[in-house]
C-alpha cells in the first residue's frame, strides 16, 4: 500500500512539473513575439519620426518666400519618395511612415544613404536633394 501511495506522488509530481514547464515555455514563446513586435512598431516610429521632420521641413519653406532653403539631418538608410500631398519615407526593411504636406509635389533627389537633406523654394517648386 505504501509503494502505491509512493507511485501515486511521482506521477502527480510528474504531472505538476509537465503543466509548470509547459507554462514557463509558453511564457517565454509569448514575450518573444511581443518582443519582436515591439521592435517593429519602434522602427515603423522612427520612419514616421523621420517623414514628419522631412514634411515640416518641406512645409515651412513652401509657405516661405521663393529661394528659401533649409537643411536637415536625418539617419541614413531611409529612402524619401513623394505622394499627391505627402511624403513617405522607407527604410531598408520596408517599414515606413508617411506625413502630409501643403505642395502637391516636390522633385525629390534623395540618395538612399544621405543624411543631410536640403529643400529648397524655387519660386513655388519644391526641390529637395540629398548629400
Amino acid at each position: 500500500m505504501a509503494s502505491l501511495v509512493r507511485g501515486q506522488m511521482s506521477v502527480e509530481f510528474f504531472l505538476l512539473f509537465s503543466v509548470i514547464l509547459l507554462v514557463f515555455g509558453l511564457f517565454f514563446f509569448f514575450s518573444n513575439e511581443v518582443q519582436r513586435y515591439t521592435t517593429y512598431v519602434s522602427a515603423s516610429g522612427t520612419s514616421a519620426t523621420v517623414a514628419y521632420s522631412v514634411a515640416h521641413s518641406i512645409n515651412n519653406v513652401f509657405l516661405g518666400a521663393g529661394g528659401l532653403s533649409t537643411s536637415i539631418d536625418v539617419p541614413a538608410g531611409y529612402s524619401i519618395a513623394v505622394q499627391p500631398h505627402s511624403i513617405v519615407v522607407s527604410d531598408s526593411e520596408n517599414r515606413s511612415g508617411s506625413f502630409p504636406m501643403l505642395p502637391a509635389a516636390a522633385d525629390v533627389s534623395v540618395p538612399a544613404n544621405s543624411s543631410i537633406i536640403t529643400i529648397t523654394n524655387l519660386n513655388g517648386t519644391i526641390s529637395v536633394t540629398g548629400e
